[in-house]
């Protein structure tokens, strides 16, 4: 909706850079980004997506993850970006994609 979930996906795939082929595309996946506070009242959509992703036989390579946001223009938190790159970083590890 704001494009915070995409950058999110961009770092993701810079974190994954150790696969051949890296693309990102409009897809379920178990991230969400959202602002900081409880998820009883921010939303948590990253739980969901993985419960949905589970039951349709999907195995998860790391728990769920949110990435947060800060203002009225929606914009990532400095450090963000960086710890979505780990994080896709620690899915090639997952995926012995990365020695």
């Amino acid at each position: 909706m704001y494009g915070t979930t995409r950058h999110v996906a961009e770092a993701v795939a810079r974190g994954l850079g150790g696969l051949e082929t890296v693309k990102v595309v409009s897809v379920s996946a178990a991230f969400d980004s959202r602002y900081a506070g409880p998820s009883i009242l921010t939303g948590r959509a990253s739980r969901g997506i993985a419960n949905h992703l589970r039951a349709s036989g999907f195995t998860m390579l790391a728990p769920a993850e949110s990435f947060v946001v800060r203002g009225k223009d929606i914009l990532l938190l400095p450090g963000e970006q960086l710890r979505a790159e780990a994080w896709g970083r620690n899915l090639a590890e997952q995926l012995g994609a990365v020695p």
